[in-house]
């Protein structure tokens, strides 16, 4: 037998493919382009404090990058099936897709395939996104040591030519906080060189006394800061064991030392540090009078090892005035600012920040994360559903007259609906074995975003998998509800 004519000789139903998808693609382009402009002006106002946002933009090499892919997609999916239509024959067409009722074994696997895999990296981003909110949970419900309410940082620096000696620098220390603790409104002032979730900032080594000397290449070492004994008080630091600094500790009779819990536990753990001393030098050497409770530097990093020395001591030329205030702490901006530059007009630039704004920027990069790949995964879920949900619409379209036959000769619709979700499922379930392993494999790229989650947790993990296979089979259901509802009579009429 001669085989039939080829359906496409012409071009005229490539041309008209082409058309189609382009049209398509660009209406998706455009809609996409205006998202693009309102998110990245939404997700940089989220992000304010991260370095550099403020130089994301879409701008004219990212138009031309989504035409250029725009043109490349519509092309291809344009093409793919003019081609796999033109290279068919009228017998064989007739034979996949006429009176059985059926749709071509190959177009139905390359179906299956790329719905397979789009349900496999939607999961993926899923899983991502799952992993992120429970880190996201977790640093939210970290104690940061100190009691954010309320509470005011006011860092600033003092100039070198007019403050030279220790002495000079610890009498201003102790001059602004006699004014800022008799101020309206202060409930509690005190001085710290950094303050909490500043960052590391400066550690030091140091020597036990009375411990033999350490192997060469070892040593001790510590966060340092200087404080005043109002800091404490006034941060929230709950005092453990012992007393604080006193205010007679002054200059070099400020030989006192205060350590944090976390620091006693790694270096004093089957003794009392409590009348220890820590020499950090030949000539600096200070006896440990109090423990303290831990005051995070980092919020998704432990409390690091601290050691707290008297303020007075004068040591430092710069700090940050910790006020807790009645009320709101910004209304003490302005009136203590004046209160400082009464005592040294010439004070450089200070920096004001309430630790409720430090506390939310110190999660504001995971924030920004899980925003990020929340969103994306939302989106990936969401097309997967509309891919599956459509597939089967159409499958059941062009099925019609086999699915009014099956009636016919008894099917109830039970059976018809049970018939259609498990054509549904099928890829579905393909995608989830495939999203699962890649997913096992992603997330661990994340593991450096993540605080106190493994990047394999099971119930996160089997959660999600739940949660998407839900939601597909809730794609599933509208389409087999519509084949329930064929008429066998009208479905053998058009047979």
């Amino acid at each position: 037998m001669r085989s039939a004519r080829p359906l496409v000789r012409d071009g005229h139903i490539v041309r008209q493919f082409l058309v189609e998808s382009l049209l398509l693609a660009l209406a998706g382009a455009a809609l996409g382009v205006v998202l693009a402009f309102a998110g990245t002006k939404a997700l940089i106002e989220l992000a304010a404090d991260i370095p550099r946002i403020d130089a994301v933009h879409a701008d004219t090499v990212v138009l031309a990058f989504t035409l250029g892919l725009t043109a490349i997609t519509g092309l291809v999916v344009g093409l793919a099936p003019a081609f796999a239509s033109s290279r068919g024959n009228l017998i064989q067409s007739i034979q996949e897709g006429g009176r059985s009722t059926t749709a071509g074994r190959s177009r139905g696997i390359f179906r299956d395939v790329m719905l397979a895999a789009e349900v496999a990296l939607s999961l993926m981003l899923l899983m991502g996104a799952a992993l992120m909110l429970k880190s996201f949970e977790r640093m939210r419900a970290i104690d940061p040591g100190f009691s954010p309410d309320r509470l005011l940082s006011i860092r600033f620096s003092l100039p070198n030519q007019r403050y030279k000696t220790p002495a000079q620098i610890a009498a201003f220390y102790r001059d602004v906080l006699e004014r800022v603790r008799s101020a309206p409104g202060v409930a509690s002032v005190g001085l710290v060189t950094v303050p909490p979730l500043a960052g590391h900032y400066m550690d030091n080594t140091f020597i036990i006394e009375g411990r033999p000397p350490l192997p060469p290449g070892e040593f001790l070492d510590a966060v340092i800061r200087s404080a005043d004994p109002g800091y404490f008080k006034a941060a929230g630091i709950p005092l453990k064991r012992g007393r604080f600094f006193s205010e007679s500790e002054w200059g070099d009779t400020a030989d006192k030392a205060v350590i944090s819990e976390s620091m006693a536990t790694a270096f004093f753990p089957n003794e009392d540090p409590i009348g220890k001393v820590l020499r950090l030098n030949d000539r600096d050497r200070y006896e440990i009078v109090g423990i303290v409770g831990d005051a995070r530097q980092t919020l998704s990093r432990d409390p690091e090892p601290t050691m707290y020395f008297p303020i007075y001591r004068g040591n430092y030329n710069f700090a940050a005035l910790m006020v807790r205030a009645e009320k709101d702490p910004n209304l003490l901006s302005l009136p203590v600012q004046k209160l400082m530059r009464g005592l040294d007009s010439d004070l450089p630039a200070v920096t004001v920040r309430t630790m409720d704004e430090m506390l939310w920027g110190a999660t504001q990069s995971s924030r920004f994360n899980l925003t990020l790949i929340g969103l994306f995964a939302g989106l990936a879920v969401v097309l997967a559903s509309i891919g599956l949900y459509g597939v089967l619409a159409y499958t059941v379209h062009q099925r019609t007259n086999e699915l009014g036959l099956r009636m016919a000769l008894g099917a109830d619709r039970s059976s018809i609906s049970t018939f259609v979700i498990r054509q549904g499922l099928r890829p579905v379930l393909i995608g989830l074995i495939a999203g699962i392993a890649g997913g096992l494999a992603a997330t661990r790229l994340l593991q450096t975003m993540l605080y106190q989650v493994s990047p394999t947790d099971p119930v996160v993990l089997t959660a999600v998998v739940v949660l998407f296979f839900v939601i597909t089979v809730a794609a599933c259901v509208l389409p087999a509800l519509r084949a329930t509802r064929i008429d066998p009579a009208i479905a053998l009429r058009a047979e």
